[in-house]
């Protein structure tokens, strides 16, 4: 249909060409229609139309496509229709905003109702603030569904980062599909490595489901939501063979052991830090933790107090984790070794990386069995001393930890040399806590 048309034309070799061709309004099918055209062009004798110009107004109702000021370059004959639209900006959905799209489409059927294209844009940004760069789409609309097939540079959402994405599924009826990423990262700490999941995007938010992905050479599966009106979600991961070597020394460390767990929390991102509510486990085995902030250091006071040497050597943990706003208590750390255990509880803090924690070394049978046995009268006090309890607090921050030890153990057991050793050989030169 065509409204409001003003031109002029001339006849040559069996076509009548169109100049300045001005259309108030233009709508082809039931969903398409195009305001303000200028175009120029011509129209066959044998039927093909060809034009290219520009429109002020461009909306497509089925999938909620608007622009405005765009290029276009249009060809149909009977049974089809070809378009090209380049604009500055243009919305579709839930995006509100497409920099440069380029949208090359054809229209078939009786009233031009099935459309396929492909379309790029550098930048797109979605209502609920999420921004893609550098995507590239191949779509079908027809029977009321709208499927695609996207590649993206990289997608951000808040703290999260996705790059060389790929997505394959349909904006309607749902909002569903699969996604892959070569690397996620999370506030440029974490990276993770083959993501995919299932995604379904609806008008209260989001939920990806069926994770999988690598994490320091193990692997994390989970399920995860979001709501973006209350700016709250889930999440429930579980996480098998981390290599817990490269959390803290990085991708050559591989002597710390291989990490187990999983938890099941409550998210709330309207602070500015992450507030989670649930619980969880961690299990972590085969390895050596003199390389673990604190539990280093209290490894370190055993060996200085005892001269265990690898004596003292930690080989497994365990504990269970409540999540509590922006802390992380773990009421039951229990680690286990050669001749000594390590038993702890308390709590971290993320933001401030704030930690408070009572620790206690706690002899094994080991080294009962090795009192027994040693009676070498030199050699039987140091291994005596081993399987007493030492029990201290540390507090502080992860990176800067205060140690204290609990005044009645040294005053029970006599270990009146604990005082010089604290004060001494605290890390940083802290001295006792009082």
């Amino acid at each position: 249909m065509l409204k409001d048309v003003d031109t002029s034309f001339s006849r040559a070799n069996r076509s009548t060409l169109v100049r300045h061709l001005q259309i108030g309004g233009l709508k082809l099918g039931s969903q398409l229609q195009a305001g303000g055209l200028a175009l120029d062009g011509s129209v066959r004798d044998d039927g093909p139309l060809t034009f290219a110009g520009h429109a002020g107004t461009l909306i497509y109702s089925g999938a909620g496509i608007e622009t405005a000021n765009a290029a276009v370059a249009l060809k149909w004959q009977p049974g089809r229709f070809d378009m090209k639209v380049s604009a500055p900006q243009a919305t579709i959905g839930e995006i509100e905003q497409l920099d440069n799209p380029v949208v090359e489409l054809q229209c078939t059927g009786a009233a031009l109702e099935k459309i396929a294209g492909r379309g790029t844009c550098d930048r797109a940004e979605w209502r609920s603030g999420m921004v893609a760069r550098g995507v590239a789409s191949d779509f079908s609309i027809g029977a009321g569904a709208i499927s695609h097939r996207s590649t993206w540079r990289d997608i951000e959402f808040g703290d999260w980062r996705l790059a060389e994405v790929a997505t394959d599924g349909t904006l309607q009826p749902q909002n569903r599909f699969d996604v892959t990423a070569a690397h996620l990262y999370y506030e440029k700490k974490i990276t993770l490595q083959d993501f995919s999941g299932d995604v379904t995007i609806g008008a209260d938010g989001f939920e990806i489901d069926g994770i999988q992905t690598t994490w320091l050479g193990g692997q994390l599966t989970g399920r995860n939501t979001y709501n973006w009106e209350t700016g709250t979600g889930t999440a429930k991961l579980g996480a098998q063979n981390v290599r817990y070597g490269r959390l803290l020394k990085g991708d050559a460390a591989d002597e710390a052991g291989r990490l187990h767990g999983a938890i099941d929390v409550t998210m709330d991102l309207n602070s500015e830090k992450l507030q989670l509510t649930g619980a969880g486990n961690v299990m972590v085995r085969g390895g050596d933790f003199w390389g673990i902030p604190v539990l280093a250091d209290f490894l370190g006071f055993l060996d200085k107090m005892f001269k265990t040497g690898q004596l003292a050597k930690i080989t497994e943990f365990d504990s269970s984790l409540q999540f509590e706003g922006d802390r992380v208590y773990m009421p039951d750390l229990e680690s286990n070794g050669e001749l000594v255990a390590v038993r702890a509880g308390g709590y971290y803090s993320w933001p401030t990386r704030a930690l408070d924690f009572r620790v206690k070394a706690v002899p094994l049978k080991r080294a009962q069995d090795l009192r027994e046995a040693i009676k070498i009268p030199i050699i039987d006090p140091l291994v005596r001393k081993l399987t007493t309890l030492l029990d201290s607090r540390v507090t502080g921050t992860i990176d800067d930890p205060q140690w204290e030890y609990i005044e009645p153990i040294q005053k029970i057991f006599g270990l009146g040399f604990l005082t010089e050793i604290f004060d001494k050989n605290t890390p940083g030169g802290h001295g006792r806590g009082e």
